[in-house]
């Protein structure tokens, strides 16, 4: 059965799979269909009518006037251009903490904390949910994956490095993997 959902601009009833995704809403996609977010998407793109792309700006966080060609390009504001000039867009990254930049990305990225990851891995006994490794793998500073349902954006687990990329070279599908296993199986020696 094709799960459907109703467009809050259009009003017409779709199915899931035609809402651009995104994790923060409940059911995982925007409240908008594609076709109604294309839309929404260029009207905010383009510079209200009669107004031109300024030569000069200035930046919101040193304060100094620039001509635009300092600022990169950002379609989602009026103007065009990024708040801050390319030096402090360069100064901004940095200086981010990193722990910090992993707060926001888990956040972004999955709707975690770092306290619920910290709790997960807890949970998992301070391994891998698949193979049991306490070893990470080759990741940034040792941390295990997390685990994703692709379609749905839900976290399901923490993985070791193998294990996490295993499960994305067979798309995540339960049934390659289990072909995959009574091959090796078939093959086993002794």
């Amino acid at each position: 059965m094709v799960s459907l959902k109703r467009c809050k601009t259009c009003g017409v009833e779709k199915p899931l799979d035609e809402f651009p995704k995104q994790r923060r809403h409940p059911d995982g996609r925007r409240p908008h269909c594609r076709v109604c977010y294309r839309n929404i998407a260029a009207k905010w793109a383009r510079p209200k009518a009669g107004y031109t792309v300024p030569l000069e700006k200035c930046c919101v966080r040193c304060g100094n006037t620039k001509p635009a060609s300092e600022f990169c390009s950002n379609a989602r504001h009026r103007d065009q251009l990024s708040t801050y000039c390319r030096v402090c867009t360069r100064s901004l990254a940095v200086t981010v903490d990193p722990e910090q930049a992993r707060a926001w990305r888990y956040e972004r990225e999955f709707g975690l904390t770092i306290a619920d990851y910290d709790r997960m891995l807890a949970r998992q006994g301070g391994q891998c949910a698949i193979c049991g490794r306490r070893d990470a793998g080759n990741t940034p500073k040792g941390r295990f994956c997390i685990d994703h349902d692709h379609v749905t954006g839900q976290v399901r687990a923490l993985l070791c490095e193998k294990c996490n990329r295993g499960l994305g070279h067979y798309d995540d599908d339960p049934e390659r993997l289990e072909a995959a296993a009574r091959y090796l199986r078939a093959f086993k020696r002794g």
